[in-house]
């Protein structure tokens, strides 16, 4: 399971544990120990404090202490997740003369930018009208529309990683008729 910066792990019980060791990865960096649980009972770790759009990959093994000695299982299969992007969580539009709207929504915390995709009459396809290149970029005034037409905007974020943009899913669209 996962969000825009959390990772829910779950793995099957291994008879005669004493714990597990949980290792990660980011992106196509190394593996390493981010936990050891001490309880051979708990089968569940949430890892949070990861970042938006970066891939992560983690493995498991479970140990048992032999006298002195601590003897580890073989890892389990790593699983790799792609950690989501956050949307925007609404979009205000606004008429500012005859032929403008102003486009507003709130900042999301750790993306690129965002883009901006509009649509006039309810059989055209949606286009995208803006990209703004800055996460503090939170407002969008659209030029040259027409008087009396009904606009329906969306907005997304986007985060590049390693050279690579990753989107959100879009906002609830929204609409305006030109007076």
């Amino acid at each position: 399971k996962k969000s825009t910066s959390k990772v829910a792990l779950k793995w099957k019980k291994v008879a005669g544990a004493a714990g597990y060791q949980i290792y990660m990865k980011t992106n196509s960096g190394t593996y390493k120990k981010i936990k050891t649980i001490t309880n051979g009972t708990t089968v569940s770790y949430v890892k949070s404090g990861l970042t938006q759009g970066y891939r992560y990959s983690f493995k498991v093994r479970a140990y048992k202490k032999l006298s002195n000695n601590t003897v580890y299982g073989s890892f389990c299969g790593s699983k790799t997740v792609r950690m989501g992007i956050a949307k925007p969580s609404k979009i205000t539009l606004k008429q500012v003369s005859k032929t403008k709207v102003k486009i507003t929504f709130p900042k999301v915390a750790g993306v690129s930018g965002y883009e901006v995709s509009m649509k006039y009459s309810s059989g055209n396809k949606y286009k995208k009208v803006a990209t703004l290149t800055k996460s503090s970029k939170n407002v969008y005034i659209k030029t040259g529309l027409k008087k009396g037409r009904t606009y329906t905007f969306k907005v997304r974020a986007y985060k590049v990683v390693n050279g690579k943009k990753y989107y959100s899913s879009y906002t609830n669209l929204k609409k305006i008729t030109l007076k």
